[in-house]
């Protein structure tokens, strides 16, 4: 099945049912965006407790779109249920994925960090030549800013290097996490479809599941880049037919790499991955 087959099988799920998915989305995002506002003003735990809050929300919400994809009974605050419900199991996922990126986490961060200072210094020395030219500053002061940065501007040369190589050096851990990632995507999904799973088992069952699917999902995902630049241009209104139209999409997507074919079903049904 490709994309286009995936998106039309999404468009038919939601065909007749655009009001329950929007509202849907709209609840989720209402309550994470207050979630942050709130944790905001809570000075020192306040990250912490939003940490708490939104991982288990974020798998209520997958769970909450499987079913109305697969058109079972589904209530507007399921994301709440379902997340809170399973709470240990989302930290269990959560922090198994964490463990398995956080290598190529670590190097994305230490290239940012040294691509951000080298930045800086580069910034400073283009400021410094037109602090240093400035007819508002006195002579003398001029002098000493001139003074200060010509031995650190003779290798503006070297330092801009060094910036490129950084950058590049970024890029590609930008890549690798991206990659890495990609391989524990479908980990919520297979934790709400199999209880039975450990959070660990959920996260290595993505791993399997989506070698040699990697590619396939990022074209996917970047297929409805057009579609987000037009929502952007609605306020960000748009987005709440954009969201349900990619979240039932990802579903299938899931559904079919995992070989369960499943349109109707009860709550208490459990999937079988094959």
């Amino acid at each position: 099945m490709n994309r286009s087959e995936l998106k039309k099988e999404a468009k038919e799920t939601l065909r007749g049912r655009w009001g329950i998915a929007i509202g849907i989305i709209a609840l989720y995002m209402v309550v994470s965006l207050a979630i942050s506002m709130i944790a905001a003003y809570i000075p020192g735990i306040g990250g912490i407790a939003s940490i708490v809050i939104t991982v288990p929300l974020a798998y209520g919400f997958v769970g909450q779109i499987i079913k109305f994809s697969r058109r079972e009974e589904v209530g507007y605050f399921d994301f709440f249920t379902i997340g809170f419900k399973n709470f240990s199991r989302t930290f269990s996922i959560f922090g198994n994925t964490l463990l398995k990126i956080l290598p190529f986490l670590i190097i994305y961060i230490i290239a940012s960090v040294l691509f951000a200072v080298a930045l800086v210094f580069v910034a400073a020395f283009s400021l410094s030549g037109t602090i240093a030219s400035v007819t508002l500053v006195s002579p003398e002061l001029q002098s000493e800013i001139t003074n200060y940065f010509s031995g650190f501007a003779t290798g503006i040369g070297i330092l801009v290097i060094i910036l490129i190589v950084l950058a590049i050096i970024w890029l590609i851990a930008v890549i690798a996490l991206a990659v890495r990632y990609y391989l524990y995507t479908l980990a919520n999904y297979i934790g709400n479809d199999n209880p039975e799973m450990t959070g660990k088992e959920a996260v290595e069952k993505s791993a399997e599941l989506m070698k040699g699917h990697r590619w396939e999902y990022f074209v996917l995902s970047l297929s409805f880049l057009g579609w987000a630049i037009l929502a952007s241009f609605t306020w960000g209104i748009g987005y709440l037919w954009l969201v349900p139209y990619i979240q039932v999409t990802t579903v299938k997507f899931y559904e079919h790499v995992a070989g369960i074919n499943k349109e109707n079903t009860t709550d208490n049904d459990i999937v079988e991955i094959q």
